[in-house]
């Protein structure tokens, strides 16, 4: 659907199809709006012919996960412990699921439920990871996906990091070992460190 409307001595173009973005453009020739609209619906419809949505029953969570591991994962520098972290997913009910059922309140249950046995943070990082996993094959491996499932679900509230000073005895122990290492540069770091977190 189009529509068109002056406006601030404009002509406001939009063109809206289901299930996509809409697009607006402003003109000052009317003509010109609608040149714009016809060619602006025309790419919109050639797109929706593209879109297969049955390729979203036809591959599953797990399938994209796996995918992800062996095309991805290898060439990123932590790759032993995110392939860990992906073998892990693979594991859950929801990565037997297909595609058009991932959706955020599949992921928001498993937040719920991740959220009584691991740290926020815990739940952030493997969240970043699936998210990451979604994402490559939205915009790498032309799955009709509309959006990312994660891209709606709330994060839980990142922990605040720790503040600890050093007591007598563990400053006495971490002396004791910088006295044995060969490295001159670290007594002064160490020093420096105890300076810093003393205060």
């Amino acid at each position: 659907m189009a529509s068109l409307r002056k406006r601030n001595g404009k002509w406001q173009a939009q063109v809206r199809r289901a299930g996509m973005k809409p697009r607006a453009q402003s003109f000052i020739s009317k003509t010109d709006a609608q040149r714009w609209i016809r060619q602006t619906e025309l790419e919109l419809d050639r797109a929706v012919l593209a879109y297969d949505p049955t390729s979203l029953d036809r591959t599953t969570v797990a399938e994209l996960i796996s995918r992800y591991r062996r095309e991805v994962t290898p060439t990123k520098r932590g790759a032993a412990s995110e392939d860990k972290r992906l073998e892990v997913f693979l594991r859950y009910d929801w990565a037997k699921l297909p595609l058009s059922k991932a959706t955020p309140q599949v992921f928001s249950r498993f937040r719920d439920l991740r959220a009584q046995k691991v740290s926020s943070g815990t739940i952030i990082r493997e969240f970043g990871l699936l998210r990451a996993v979604f994402e490559t094959a939205r915009r790498e491996w032309d799955l009709p996906m509309p959006e990312n499932p994660l891209a709606k679900v709330k994060k839980p509230r990142a922990p605040q990091g720790r503040q600890r000073r050093l007591i007598e005895q563990e400053l006495e122990w971490v002396l004791e070992a910088a006295k044995d290492s060969r490295n001159d540069w670290l007594v002064p770091c160490i020093f420096l460190a105890i300076d810093t977190g003393m205060r």
